[in-house]
């Protein structure tokens, strides 16, 4: 089955296994293809995770309509011709493990087999878009980087990359507890 560029919106898509265009309304939710010869197997259940893969980085990239456009499409990722056959990209990916998504290793860099693998999303908060994520901290002589510091301190991410750019210093912008607002008492008149 070759993938439309016109994602979520009513098209023909030619079957590989019996040649006819099969209409399809938003191609990438059905579960079967209106001639009937496609049918669930124990195959077709373990590609459901690569094919809602498959599907999310088509509308990411060409569909303007979805929210994350802007981060893909918007910013000029694209798909590489092979991977517009599902087929070809299930080869080259694979299976997607559980709890596992596709990410890009360069997140500048198109959707391609080279730039891509199956990650947790912890693996890809350490590299996704912003580099700041890949700061190593020491601190007490061990250094790794700041997500696992915040990971083992139960901390906020946003709240120690704000202390750190105030100055603070490792230690104190991962393991100070978040500071309590001030009290502040409202007089009513009466």
């Amino acid at each position: 089955m070759q993938r439309p560029r016109n994602v979520g919106s009513q098209c023909d898509l030619v079957c590989y296994c019996c040649g006819r265009a099969c209409a399809l309304v938003r191609a990438h939710e059905q579960k079967e293809h209106i001639c009937g010869l496609h049918k669930t197997t124990a195959k077709s259940l373990a590609e459901k995770g690569a094919r809602s893969s498959w599907d999310a980085m088509f509308v990411r990239c060409y569909n303007a309509q979805s929210g994350s456009y802007v981060r893909y499409g918007g910013r000029g990722i694209k798909v590489c011709n092979r991977w517009e056959i599902f087929d070809n990209f299930l080869a080259d990916m694979g299976i997607r493990p559980t709890g596992k998504t596709l990410d890009r290793i360069d997140t500048s860099g198109d959707y391609e087999p080279s730039n891509c693998r199956w990650a947790t999303l912890s693996e890809q908060r350490r590299h996704r878009d912003g580099q700041q994520l890949m700061v190593s901290l020491t601190i007490n002589g061990r250094t790794q980087l700041i997500s696992d510091w915040v990971k083992e301190s139960n901390g906020s991410l946003s709240r120690s990359l704000f202390r750190l750019k105030k100055g603070w210093s490792p230690k104190d912008a991962i393991f100070s507890p978040k500071q309590a607002r001030p009290y502040t008492r409202v007089v009513r008149a009466s």
